[in-house]
């Protein structure tokens, strides 16, 4: 059996640019005035019970991924599980500009090997999620639930990745098929853009139990 003490996520370093112009609330997609953050690291740990004094870090290697240190494809515990199961935390990170560290703070050009989305100010991913408004100086409105400061807002850019490729819910919803499929029954749980993939699975399976939508899009 493994026992964890603690789990968990974050993100270290990180820079941003800051685009020039203005912002204006009621013109949000734009990025005048914004800050577009980039280059950190994405990192997951996980502690056992009883751990050994020194953690282990994985840093992956070219065009990889903390992926590497995860399941194998053919199922198998990878590195993460076996060295937990020895008493060691374990730390995966994903280095900037890949995995879930993809974002960049510099422009694309035609060596970038991926299609840009170019909604990455702070300002408007505060308001596409519905945290909170901000007054005519741009600063956020206090009393949201929302924890207030610059650490926290960039945490939470910080959290957005790259799309890479064309958004495609059909591709989606018959890829969320097969795992639900796979798992022979399960309940899914969705969250705005995911609400309507997790619908159209539904219509594709009778496996699906439930669906648990969160401001479902």
């Amino acid at each position: 059996v493994l026992q964890i003490a603690q789990q968990g996520s974050f993100t270290v370093g990180g820079r941003y640019v800051t685009h020039p112009g203005t912002f204006k609330q009621e013109n949000f997609i734009t990025a005048d005035g914004q800050r577009a953050y980039g280059d950190f690291a994405y990192v997951k740990y996980q502690t056992p019970i009883h751990a050994n004094i020194y953690p282990l870090i994985f840093q992956h290697g070219g065009a990889q991924s903390s992926r590497t240190w995860e399941s194998t494809v053919d199922g198998r515990e990878g590195f993460d599980t076996l060295f937990l199961r020895k008493g060691y935390s374990v730390y995966l990170i994903d280095q900037p500009r890949s995995g879930k560290s993809n974002l960049s703070t510099k422009a694309v050009d035609k060596n970038t090997p991926w299609a840009s989305n170019p909604m990455y100010g702070d300002k408007t991913l505060y308001l596409l999620s519905r945290i909170g408004h901000f007054d005519s100086t741009g600063k956020a409105v206090p009393n949201t639930q929302f924890p207030v400061g610059d650490e926290y807002y960039q945490a939470f850019q910080q959290s957005w990745t790259i799309g890479s490729g064309p958004l495609d819910n059909n591709l989606n919803a018959d890829v969320l098929t097969q795992l639900v499929n796979k798992t022979d029954g399960a309940v899914l749980v969705t969250h705005s853009m995911g609400g309507t993939i997790g619908w159209r699975t539904a219509l594709r399976t009778d496996k699906v139990k439930g669906i648990i939508a969160y401001e479902p899009g």
